[in-house]
């Protein structure tokens, strides 16, 4: 494991916004063991997921502020604190973390930031300009802050464009109407065979009637010329033994 990577992922642990020293090893040492970019990349993710998790107690307790040694009041110098790094936490929460140290804190108008949400500090540094980590109590600390993802403007169509789009709702139209229509021929169609095999059934229906008529009657004369038949002769009841 390299050395030099265990310090610079430590770094970027505490630039995420880990105060803890033991954390920022922990976090360093993940990194360092990736190696390379990949390392950089998941020790920076990894802080910022302990920062989202941790309770809102922990996130808001203050810390202690103490003179560094050599730098004390009893040497007639100023008391001197250590800035920690606030990028990528919310406004209000860096804020509060700077005073309880005794520093002032400046806000800077924001600008459009598409990975970082809206309050979110995306630079620090001290009144000055300069980036130094040690200043004196009750110095300024200026914080510039995310807007949010940038919103792309929307563009005003142009005569062209409504244009092209009163073409494409004709064209629509256009062929609803045609679909329309073949729908309108092929129903009217569908009713014309009906209508012709009804006509169909009907002349045959009354075909078959006028057959089963003609065979009625036929049937008819045939029962009543049997009838005839069987009707027996007057002129034969006495028989041809008997006399008048």
């Amino acid at each position: 494991m390299n050395i030099m990577s265990l310090a610079m992922n430590m770094m970027v642990a505490r630039g995420a916004g880990i105060d803890d020293p033991g954390e920022q090893v922990r976090l360093g040492l993940v990194g360092a063991v990736a190696g390379g970019p990949i390392g950089v990349v998941l020790t920076s993710q990894m802080a910022r997921n302990e920062l989202d998790n941790l309770p809102p107690a922990a996130q808001t307790k203050p810390p202690t502020v103490q003179p560094l040694p050599g730098t004390g009041t009893s040497a007639g110098g100023p008391t001197l604190v250590e800035v920690p790094r606030v990028l990528r936490q919310p406004a209000e929460r860096a804020s509060q973390t700077l005073r309880q140290l005794g520093l002032l804190v400046e806000m800077r108008s924001a600008f459009p930031a598409h990975d970082e949400p809206k309050d979110s500090v995306l630079e620090q540094h001290n009144k000055d300009g300069s980036l130094n980590s040690i200043v004196p109590l009750g110095s300024t600390v200026v914080l510039t802050l995310s807007s949010g993802p940038e919103s792309e403007p929307v563009a005003e169509p142009t005569p062209r464009d409504l244009s092209r789009q009163v073409e494409r709702v004709e064209t629509l139209l256009e062929r609803e109407h045609a679909q329309e229509e073949r729908q309108a021929g092929y129903l009217a169609e569908r009713v014309g065979e009906l209508e012709a095999q009804m006509a169909a059934l009907q002349a045959s229906s009354q075909s078959q009637a006028e057959q089963n008529t003609a065979r009625h009657a036929e049937l008819l004369k045939v029962l009543a010329t049997l009838k005839g038949q069987e009707t027996p002769d007057p002129k034969a009841e006495g028989g041809p033994g008997k006399a008048k």
